[in-house]
């Protein structure tokens, strides 16, 4: 076998594992491990349940009333970039760290960051959400 395949890389690897090894280095890191560790354990846990207990968690119509009137009242707010959904996918923004996500590395521990930034570059509240759902961010 060759060392790519033994590699952690390939396979599956447990949250609270990922949690025990970062915590090693809590007291150089302190906040940077708080966030990590928010951010992978409590966030993770709230949007596996919010899938499973919304029956709407793929579309505008499961979000709360406050997110839905917050998309309305910005629909018509200038955006200084717009972009297809097409050049999102082929990394052919502004933002050089998406680019570089998209093209290269497609990790998972740029989504959050992801996710955020495509509310400012389309026109619509709903394409974003479709879009962003549809790039499992």
């Amino acid at each position: 076998m060759s060392s790519e395949i033994l590699s952690i890389l390939s396979g599956q690897i447990a949250a609270q594992r990922c949690v025990l090894v970062v915590k090693q280095f809590k007291n150089k890191y302190k906040e940077s491990v708080d966030s990590y560790t928010e951010e992978l354990v409590v966030r993770r846990e709230l949007a596996e349940n919010f899938c499973f207990y919304n029956e709407k968690y793929d579309s505008i119509e499961g979000t709360n009333e406050w997110a839905k009137k917050t998309l309305e009242v910005h629909a018509g707010d200038e955006r200084k970039y717009v972009y297809t959904k097409e050049q999102f996918e082929e990394g052919k923004t502004h933002e050089d760290l998406w680019n570089a996500a998209q093209i290269n590395c497609n990790h998972k521990h740029y989504y959050m960051t992801q996710g955020k930034s495509l509310n400012v570059c389309f026109l619509c509240g709903r394409t974003c959400h479709t879009c962003s759902s549809q790039f499992n961010l």
